[in-house]
């Protein structure tokens, strides 16, 4: 089963695994599962600490200012809808993922798999989309608030740059190739598992 990491067992530059530049149009599903919660889903969650440690020192430095706020109420949004989509992906998606890559290999498998993973990749799709717009409100309003020369928003800015490049690389492999060919794999199972056609015409 794909989990996430504790906090205690990541290291910032360390070298990244064996297969963080494999093709993943090619690459079995489950190791891509693996790449983008080891890769991905750990640099969200390090980026969106880093972020909130900001923010929490600008409006304790700040009170007087209630847009900083409101900033950080925004923020808190996109942190709990993003933690929630990780955590669904990891133990809902991915460990379907691993017992459909089982299925597909003949390996035996604790729980059969359910149909299909429609739902929840739906689901997915649009927390990516959500996340895409509550970002884009954070961006704009803390633009504003650098306008005034404010150092500590400038540190802000860069945070959310890079959160922002990150999911859109996360977002964009996960719609792109994964629930693709999570489709696939899922119709290539179903198609084995129809009865043979009677080549008798009985």
């Amino acid at each position: 089963m794909v989990a996430h990491r504790h906090p205690e067992e990541r290291r910032r530059g360390a070298p990244p695994p064996a297969h963080a530049h494999a093709d993943w149009h090619r690459a079995p599903l489950d190791q891509l599962c693996r790449h983008i919660v080891d890769h991905h889903h750990e640099r969200t969650r390090d980026l969106l600490t880093r972020a909130q440690h900001i923010l929490g020192e600008m409006v304790a430095g700040y009170p007087d200012r209630p847009e900083l706020g409101e900033l950080k109420a925004m923020f808190e949004i996109l942190e709990d809808d993003l933690v929630r989509h990780m955590l669904v992906e990891e133990m809902v998606l991915f460990p379907y993922v691993d017992r459909l890559v089982a299925t597909a290999a003949g390996r035996p498998v604790e729980d059969a798999p359910p149909t299909h993973a429609e739902g929840s990749v739906n689901v997915a799709r649009n927390d990516h989309e959500n996340a895409t717009v509550l970002l884009a409100g954070i961006r704009r309003l803390a633009d504003q608030l650098a306008a005034r020369g404010d150092e500590d928003m400038t540190r802000m800015l860069e945070a959310l740059a890079q959160l922002e490049g990150d999911l859109d690389a996360h977002s964009g492999l996960e719609d792109n190739v994964l629930f693709p060919r999570l489709r696939e794999l899922e119709e290539l199972i179903e198609a084995a598992e129809r009865p043979s056609r009677d080549t008798t015409g009985r």
